[in-house]
C-alpha cells in the first residue's frame, strides 16, 4: 500500500534588505505560504502572480508551487 503523507518542510528564505527575510514555507503538495513583515514593495510583487491568495485573517499570502521560482525571481 502506498503511504501518502508529506514531510512539509521550509523552503528557501530570501532577503529582501539587509533586515527584512522573507520565508517560504510548503504547506502542501501543491501550494506554499510566503511569511514576511509587510513590505508594500513586496505586496505589488505578489499582486502579479496568478495563483496569489491572500488570507487577511493571518495576513499570508499563499501561492501554486508551480509559481515559486518566478516568485524568487521576481523578489531577487
Amino acid at each position: 500500500q502506498f503511504n501518502n503523507t508529506v514531510k512539509l518542510e521550509p523552503l528557501d528564505r530570501v532577503s529582501l534588505s539587509s533586515s527584512k527575510i522573507a520565508k517560504f514555507v510548503l504547506i502542501d503538495r501543491s501550494n506554499f505560504e510566503v511569511q514576511v513583515e509587510y513590505y508594500p514593495e513586496l505586496q505589488e510583487i505578489f499582486k502579479t502572480i496568478e495563483t496569489r491568495r491572500y488570507d487577511p485573517i493571518t495576513r499570508k499570502w499563499s501561492f501554486n508551487l508551480k509559481d515559486y521560482n518566478n516568485l524568487v525571481n521576481k523578489i531577487n
